[in-house]
């Protein structure tokens, strides 16, 4: 892989000259005795796109909360936490081979995310659920190291487009035949403990109803949910679009790719993926002069036609999806989300300081009635508040505010391509929770902040 991605390096650089910063990852580039390192921590960051789309995990600890699913109030390893370590390691002796200082806090994003982190580790002290705070305050430390890592590493997104690409490839077949098949029986060979062995007629499973009561399965992917497979989807989708755009030999294969990405993330039905996508592609359109403009026409003519290919005939269960059509599964989830956000804003009134990093559904389980199973509120600003308190919001706002500024006045292909997908997963982190409650969800987003934080860093 690290000969792949040094072989394509010309076509991603977005500057014709590098910053003094840049030049000492350069030089560094070649030394013998940071090269291994070096091609772990690329390998890493080119294979966890790829851990992020299956969620093999490891029990360390499991959650006592009876009305609580697993992932929220357990302490799990997932596969893509044991790469991210890795790559972390791996960058980490780089640095101390290359006698490299590190020198943090060069642009105020890093230092929002450094008080997001700390405020989550403060929060230990007062939370409801200390075992899962410290567990999840752990985990956002090593997120910082990945941003970090990924965003000083010039060739991390090469890497990282790599993975994108086989992921989305591989993820997307899947959808598609799932939703073709409308059974996910066809991953029991992977042994996975999701999305398990669902269709349409299953109790629980995800899916879109018509108004004669007819129920279609949601492509799920192998991920949990079809709105985490939609939401990965729409940040996967880069790495494809990246290698299509970019100068040199033209791979058409990678536009194909990117058509396939568009079909299965359409029969996700996910209304945020949607959302997530209509504001990517809106940053990418107002940022259109800085491609190659044939090559972005005929990737959008690949999306278009291959969107259309699966929108026509699913246009009734589209229909019913953003309509507001009178179904009962609707219904149902209209009122549900409408509840959990009053719920949220309850608990912010009533605990401003926040109730702990992770503990916020530990906490919605003793204090609401009932035995049917609770869910954190779909908004990643207003769970942030909650378990962070109103500062822990303010500072994830701030950071959401800050991206979309700084991605207006880019003037590059490859910031313009990773302000797309940062911008898109931000505007679903409106709809969705999955960004902050879960820890491959937020493995996503921080990568890619990093991802999108380096270009930042070298165009000054």
């Amino acid at each position: 892989m690290d000969k792949m991605i040094l072989e394509n390096q010309e076509p991603f650089d977005c500057a014709q000259g590098a910053s003094i910063s840049g030049l000492s990852v350069v030089e560094d580039r070649f030394a013998p005795k940071t090269k291994p390192a070096r091609f772990l921590f690329l390998l890493s960051i080119g294979i966890l796109p790829v851990a992020l789309g299956f969620w093999y995990y490891l029990p360390v600890i499991l959650g006592p909360a009876d009305r609580v699913y697993l992932t929220y109030d357990s302490v799990l390893l997932y596969v893509s936490d044991a790469v991210g370590l890795i790559a972390v390691a791996a960058w980490g002796l780089k640095m101390a081979l290359s006698h490299t200082a590190l020198r943090f806090g060069q642009n105020f994003f890093e230092w929002l995310l450094l008080a997001i982190v700390v405020l989550a580790t403060a929060s230990v002290f007062w939370s409801r659920s200390p075992v899962v705070s410290i567990y999840t305050a752990l985990h956002f430390w090593l997120l910082l190291a990945l941003f970090v890592a990924a965003s000083r590493e010039p060739d991390a997104w090469r890497a990282a487009a790599v993975g994108c690409t086989v992921t989305a490839l591989v993820q997307s077949v899947i959808g598609i035949a799932e939703f073709g098949l409308q059974t996910t029986t066809i991953l029991r060979p992977l042994g996975m403990a999701w999305p398990g062995d669902l269709s349409a007629a299953v109790s629980g499973a995800s899916v879109v109803q018509l108004l004669d009561g007819t129920r279609f399965l949601r492509a799920y992917g192998a991920l949990p949910h079809p709105n985490i497979l939609g939401g990965m989807l729409t940040a996967w989708m880069a790495g494809p679009a990246g290698l299509f755009l970019a100068g040199g030999k033209r791979r058409w294969w990678a536009a194909a790719v990117f058509g396939l990405a568009t079909i299965a993330l359409t029969l996700t039905f996910s209304r945020s993926a949607w959302v997530g996508l209509a504001a990517g592609a809106l940053m990418a359109t107002i940022h259109f002069r800085v491609f190659d403009r044939r090559r972005l026409l005929a990737l959008a003519l690949a999306a278009i036609v291959c969107g259309l290919a699966a929108v026509i005939p699913a246009r009734a269960l589209i229909f019913t999806r953003v309509s507001g059509a009178p179904v009962s599964t609707e219904i149902r989830s209209t009122l549900q989300r409408l509840t959990l956000t009053g719920q949220s804003l309850a608990f912010i009134r009533k605990y401003p300081w926040g109730v702990g990093a992770g503990a916020y559904l530990t906490v919605t389980a003793v204090e609401t009635e009932g035995d049917y199973p609770v869910e954190p509120v779909h908004n990643v600003y207003l769970l942030a508040a909650n378990e962070l308190g109103v500062a822990g919001g303010v500072l994830w706002l701030a950071v959401a505010i800050g991206v979309v500024i700084v991605s207006l006045r880019n003037r590059a292909p490859q910031g313009a391509l990773l302000s797309a997908v940062v911008v898109g997963l931000l505007a679903m982190a409106v709809f969705d929770h999955y960004l902050w409650s879960l820890p491959p969800g937020r493995t996503l987003l921080w990568l890619f902040l990093g991802l999108w934080a380096g270009h930042v860093r070298r165009m000054k």
